[in-house]
C-alpha cells in the first residue's frame, strides 16, 4: 500500500498597525513615512521593486481595506484597514496557499516571522493543509459515514455541513466529489474542511487518489503556538515534523468514533502513521521533553531578556520557579510520561515519579515559598 501524508500552510493573514498613514492616501503623503516601511516589508519579501512601483496595480480593498496592491501571486498588502485603539490605520498581509509556495521556495518564513514578531503584528487567520495522497486506509467514505452516523467529537457548537455526492460505497467516494464541513463555514470561525482533492484538480482519483484535511483558525493564540512549533521544523529542516503539528491541532478540532465512543482505529492508525513517517525519515528526531526545552528557548527567552532587565534575574528566577511548582500541583499523566521517558534516557531508569507525589511536591513548595 503506497501513500504519502505531508502538510502545509495554505493560508494566513497578519494585521500591522505600526505602519502610518495620512488620512488621504498620495506619492506626496505617504512617501516619507508608510513607503519606507512597506518598502521594508518588500524587502523581507524578496521583491526587488520599491512600493511605489507596485502602486499601478492598485485597486479597492476588502474586509475594511480601502486599497489592495498585489505583490506576487498569492501575496498581497491591504492598506487603510480599521482603526485600532489608538486611531491609526492597519495594514493587513494577506497570503493565500501559492503565497505560501513562495516563502517556502524563497527560504523567507523565518525572516518574515521575526519581522512580525519585531512589529507586534496580530495573526487572525491561518489555514493549514494536510495532504493525504495514494490508497490509504482511511478514505473519505469512511469519514463520511463516521460523521453521518454522529460518531465524531468535536469542539465546534455547530455540526457538519456535507456538500457534493454524497457516496453510497468506497468507489463513489473517490470518484465523486464531496466536501465534509465542521465548525462555523462562513462565519469567521474556525472550522475543518475534508474533500476530494483528486477531483478538485481533475485528477484520475482512481489513479491518484488525494483526500486533503484543512483547518481553518481564527484563535490567535493557537495559532502562534502552532507558527512556533512550526519554525522549530522549519529551522532544522526537518518538515516532516509539521506533520504531527498539524493533526495534532486537528485532534483539536475533531476526533472519529466508533459505535461505542472510543477512538476509531483508522483515525489513531493515522496519527501513529505520522509518528513512524518522522522516524523512519528522521533517526535522530528529539523526544518531547527536548521539543518542548526546545520550545521554550525560542518562545520564552526574548520575554525573559526582558523581564531581567526591568526587575533583575532574583525576580525573574523566583517566578519561573513559583509558576513550575503551581503547574506541578495538577500535573497531568501525559506531562509525566514524559519526564519518566526523559529520565529513562538519562539513565535513571529507577528513578520513575508517581503522579501523586509530583502534586504532592507542587502542592507543599507552593505553600513554602507563598509563605516567605
Amino acid at each position: 500500500m503506497n501513500y504519502s501524508i505531508t502538510s502545509c500552510f495554505d493560508w494566513f493573514q497578519v494585521v500591522f498597525d505600526h505602519i502610518p498613514y495620512f488620512e488621504e492616501f498620495s506619492l506626496e503623503h505617504g512617501k516619507p513615512k508608510s513607503f519606507n516601511q512597506l518598502n521594508t516589508l518588500l524587502k523581507i519579501l524578496k521583491i526587488n521593486e520599491t512600493f511605489l512601483t507596485l502602486m499601478s496595480d492598485i485597486t479597492y480593498g476588502m474586509h475594511g481595506y480601502k486599497y489592495r496592491i498585489p505583490i506576487v501571486e498569492g501575496i498581497s498588502i491591504l492598506l487603510f484597514g480599521p482603526k485600532n485603539s489608538s486611531e491609526n490605520y492597519t495594514t493587513l498581509l494577506q497570503v493565500t496557499g501559492k503565497g505560501c509556495s513562495y516563502l517556502t521556495t524563497h527560504d523567507i518564513w523565518c525572516d518574515l516571522f521575526n519581522y512580525f514578531n519585531l512589529c507586534n503584528a496580530k495573526f487572525t487567520r491561518l489555514d493549514l493543509a494536510t495532504d493525504i495522497k495514494g490508497d490509504y486506509p482511511l478514505s473519505i467514505y469512511k469519514i463520511y459515514n463516521c460523521i453521518k452516523k454522529g460518531n465524531y467529537k468535536s469542539i465546534f457548537k455547530k455540526g457538519y455541513i456535507i456538500t457534493g455526492t454524497p457516496p453510497e460505497n468506497e468507489y463513489e467516494g473517490k470518484i465523486n466529489p464531496l466536501t465534509i464541513y465542521t465548525g462555523s463555514k462562513g462565519n469567521s470561525s474556525s472550522f475543518v474542511r475534508i474533500y476530494n482533492k483528486a477531483v478538485e484538480q481533475g485528477l484520475d482519483p482512481i489513479a491518484e487518489p488525494w483526500l486533503r484535511i484543512e483547518m481553518q483558525i481564527q484563535d490567535t493564540s493557537k495559532i502562534i503556538c502552532i507558527i512556533n512549533a512550526f519554525m522549530i521544523a522549519y529551522e532544522k529542516k526537518q518538515l516532516n515534523l509539521f506533520n504531527s503539528v498539524c493533526l495534532g491541532t486537528l485532534q483539536d478540532f475533531l476526533t472519529l468514533t466508533d459505535d461505542n465512543g472510543d477512538i476509531l482505529d483508522l483515525w489513531e492508525d493515522l496519527l501513529n502513521d505520522i509518528e513512524r513517517i518522522e522516524l523512519f525519515s528522521n533517526p535522530k528526531s528529539k523526544n518531547s521533553f527536548d521539543s518542548s526545552e526546545e520550545w521554550f528557548k525560542r518562545c520564552c527567552s526574548r520575554f525573559l531578556a526582558m523581564a531581567i532587565l526591568v526587575y533583575g534575574e532574583t525576580y525573574v528566577s523566583k517566578m519561573v520557579i513559583d509558576n513550575a511548582y503551581e503547574f506541578m500541583k495538577e500535573f497531568d499523566r501525559q506531562s509525566l510520561n514524559v519526564v519518566n521517558s526523559k529520565m529513562y534516557s538519562l539513565g535513571f531508569e529507577k528513578d520513575k515519579f508517581k503522579l501523586i507525589q509530583v502534586q504532592k511536591l507542587g502542592l507543599d513548595m507552593y505553600e513554602v515559598r507563598n509563605e516567605k
